[in-house]
């Protein structure tokens, strides 16, 4: 099975997507801008292969990235919009992505790893249970951080460390004393 990254061009505004399960409109909350000639191609490299391998490993059938204006985002360089997983939306600040990869692996390989936690972070989204909408911040933080990772330099979906950490908040929420 393979999925699709949509990337948003905001002249021509959101794709049609049949499964796409939410409303949202990015332009609701962010300033998108149409990425350069060379970001787009590397924006479509990278959607190219996570359609083909990462969406249908985590269980979605396409996504939506779309660029904001620099800075746009305060201190992180991708968000994912919360109550999207049926279609994930992610907005990225590219040129806070180009910051991030000149201390590691690279442009290309700093944007996979970008995109790969925002997908965490909808997967999270799509399989925590109501009593767990309060999961420790810093734990899903990392829970996605290590999943990202895996993807970014091995290229293994490991759904099982979110799944983990899930099963985990679970546990620790129903044995959290009552008050």
């Amino acid at each position: 099975m393979t999925a699709t990254v949509f990337i948003l061009d905001p002249a021509e505004g959101l794709p049609a997507i049949p499964s796409r399960g939410h409303d949202y409109d990015p332009e609701w909350d962010y300033e998108v801008v149409a990425p350069s000639e060379a970001d787009a191609a590397a924006l479509a490299a990278v959607a190219t292969e996570i359609g083909r391998t990462l969406l249908p490993g985590m269980g979605f059938g396409a996504a939506v990235v779309f660029c904001v204006e620099e800075g746009s985002l305060g201190e992180p360089m991708a968000r994912y919009v919360d109550g999207t997983s049926s279609c994930p939306m992610i907005a990225v600040d590219m040129e806070g992505v180009r910051d991030a990869s000149l201390a590691g692996d690279g442009f290309e390989a700093e944007l996979h790893a970008t995109i790969a936690h925002e997908l965490g972070h909808a997967y999270v989204d799509a399989r925590a249970s109501d009593d767990t909408h309060d999961i420790d911040e810093m734990e899903e933080e990392g829970a996605v951080e290590d999943f990202a990772t895996d993807w970014a330099r091995y290229r293994i979906v490991g759904t099982r460390l979110l799944d983990a950490f899930l099963d985990d908040a679970e546990i620790k929420d129903a044995e959290a004393p009552k008050a």
